[in-house]
């Protein structure tokens, strides 16, 4: 065998390898239309065919067109496996798997109390909890074998204890909380004891025709400012987006009272998911929990990204990723469509002051405007320069008990054609000053029109059931 045909069965050798590799990764995957794997594949094996048919032709036009078709093809196929490989990960990484969470816990005591840390918790005294931290129960089994005294009223009990020497078991979110709108309470205590739970939360592999997806935006200190309950129907390719107020004031799951939707985080997930269930009266299967400060790495990565203001306004935010907007410039958005980066699509998703009196209702419009336009641009030609990059971005910036295969039927319906209806509707209802932070304070909350509360129950059940 001569030189030229050891380097030409080389090439074909290597386009066979690679074309393997690249069927290996779409198979496993497994968003690609039928269709369009068809003729991909069946293009790729004529050409193979081709060249390895040409390499065979004594003819040296036929073995220059056989090196030429292998090395298109090696080409084609590395770029294939790069962009494959890289998306399969980001797939297993979002939507296989157990969901890991964690909950940081502190052991406070006075200010006074001699003893300044401690590593072990070695304590000869009992132990006060408050009882509504998140996964309080696997915080008193790590502790260990102490005599616990639940406590309900966060407040009485800091403002009571200020001068004592007892020893304090609660949850960070909560004690952040508190420490907002209580510094100087606060400043009488100190940390000794820090560590944090593990809890193991099992995916949903459940894959149904239609299903209730909770799609819920948290701000930068936890809170749920962004709700949302989308209803698909993948047999008659209706989505249903059911926006509600983050101060809608509801029945808490298991507690015995109401809270807002924005105060509940304190309650965790599981609550707010089992109280929107008890609200309209059907099942979320799903839950995508998206926190906003990564979305600013995102719009960035992606070059910027859309927004459409059907009028001028401008921002109380400030473009910072904090609380404080004193120290950040105010934005001014001007009617119309334009491009804006990541910091300025964050100001916008969370302002709703500058549209009083229907701001949350109008922020909630933004918000799905915001998601749709950052999901147009994902899927656009123009981000295959950082693919990589753009993927790596989306780390941290959602949580989904959602499993890989109800994301792959829809991504294949969408692939195929199918048009989905897109159906809008809005939960209102009364501002009235009611008790909020599990009754630690008093604020505002929407009480829902019951009319709207039961026209949006009866159109979820609508779309589910048709």
């Amino acid at each position: 065998m001569n030189k030229k045909k050891i380097i030409n069965y080389f090439f074909i050798g290597i386009a066979i390898i690679l074309f393997m590799i690249v069927q290996y990764y779409i198979f496993k995957i497994d968003v690609f239309p039928k269709k369009y794997y068809l003729m991909f594949t069946g293009i790729e094996i004529v050409i193979l065919l081709i060249a390895i048919i040409f390499s065979f032709l004594k003819k040296k036009v036929f073995f220059i067109i056989s090196i030429i078709l292998s090395i298109l093809l090696i080409i084609i196929n590395s770029f294939g496996i790069y962009y494959i490989k890289h998306l399969d990960k980001f797939i297993d990484k979002g939507f296989t798997g157990d969901i890991v969470n964690l909950s940081t816990f502190y052991l406070i005591t006075s200010s006074n109390n001699e003893i300044a840390k401690i590593d072990d918790v070695t304590l000869d005294k009992n132990i006060d909890y408050y009882s509504y931290s998140i996964n309080i129960e696997e915080a008193k089994e790590k502790m260990g074998d102490y005599l616990y005294n639940p406590v309900e009223n966060l407040s009485d009990y800091m403002t009571g204890n200020t001068e004592s020497n007892s020893y304090f078991l609660i949850d960070k979110l909560n004690y952040n909380i508190y420490l907002d709108t209580n510094t100087d309470v606060v400043n009488s205590y100190k940390i000794i004891y820090e560590f944090d739970v593990k809890t193991i939360e099992k995916r949903n592999f459940e894959v149904k025709d239609s299903y209730n997806i909770l799609v819920i935006g948290k701000d930068f200190g936890g809170r749920d400012d962004f709700n949302m309950l989308i209803t698909v129907n993948t047999k008659t390719n209706q989505v249903l987006l059911t926006s509600m107020p983050r101060d809608l004031y509801i029945d808490a799951h298991g507690y015995g009272f109401k809270e807002s939707l924005t105060d509940m985080f304190t309650m965790g997930e599981d609550t707010v998911v089992k109280s929107i269930e008890d609200f309209y009266q059907t099942t979320v299967d799903y839950k995508v929990v998206i926190h906003a400060e990564k979305l600013v790495d995102v719009v960035d990565q992606l070059g910027g990204v859309e927004f459409c203001a059907s009028e001028s306004f401008r921002t109380k935010h400030a473009k910072v990723l904090t609380y404080d907007d004193s120290t950040g410039e105010k934005m001014y958005v001007k009617k119309g469509c334009k491009t804006y980066n990541g910091i300025e699509i964050l100001t916008i998703a969370r302002e709703r002051v500058a549209f009083n009196p229907r701001g949350d209702r109008q922020r909630q419009d933004n918000c799905s405007q915001i998601m749709a336009n950052i999901f147009k641009k994902v899927a656009s030609f123009t981000t295959l320069t950082n693919y990589t990059e753009i993927l790596n971005s989306f780390d941290g910036l959602y949580v989904t008990n959602m499993n890989k295969n109800v994301m792959t039927i829809f991504v294949k319906s969408v692939l195929n054609g199918n048009s989905y209806e897109i159906i809008q509707q809005h939960i209102g209802g009364e501002e009235y000053k009611v008790p909020l932070g599990i009754g630690r304070w008093i604020g505002y909350g929407i009480v829902p029109n019951p009319s709207d509360h039961e026209n949006a129950t009866a159109k979820i059940k609508e779309i589910l059931n048709n």
